[in-house]
């Protein structure tokens, strides 16, 4: 799904370019190589440098573990977003955590397909960072 996300964002012209991160470099090799990814980050951390828009496309197990990896450069600034199965467990995982508090209006928002919130407006030209089976 992750993968998706980012080659729909790019082929809308929506972002600059697309870092991604796996704990599997063959991951990351494939995503680089299919053109889902622009640039290989060698760590999580590092894959989130900077970044306007964070796609956690991990196992819903693995979200906290990612999320503790990250969290020294996340900043209020930040969209963090996720491809997990079950919301719960994702924002229970970010509360415990992150210092960001969890922005319910985003959170609505992002129910799509009946958005009130324009983020296809707020996407144009971000910097897209994946974590990829982190």
């Amino acid at each position: 799904m992750g993968g998706s996300f980012a080659l729909a964002l790019k082929r809308a012209g929506l972002v600059k370019r697309v870092v991604g991160y796996s704990k599997s470099p063959s991951t990351t090799q494939r995503a680089l190589s299919m053109g889902v990814i622009d640039v290989e980050a060698p760590s999580a951390l590092l894959a989130v440098s900077g970044a306007d828009i964070v796609l956690l496309a991990v196992p819903v197990a693995a979200t906290e573990a990612t999320l503790k990896a990250i969290r020294h450069l996340a900043s209020k600034d930040m969209l963090i977003m996720d491809v997990g199965s079950t919301k719960t467990d994702v924002i229970d995982a970010a509360r415990r955590v992150l210092w960001l508090p969890i922005n319910q209006l985003v959170l609505d928002g992002l129910r799509w397909p009946y958005s009130p919130f324009p983020l296809d407006q707020w996407l144009a030209k971000v910097d897209l960072r994946m974590l990829l089976g982190a």
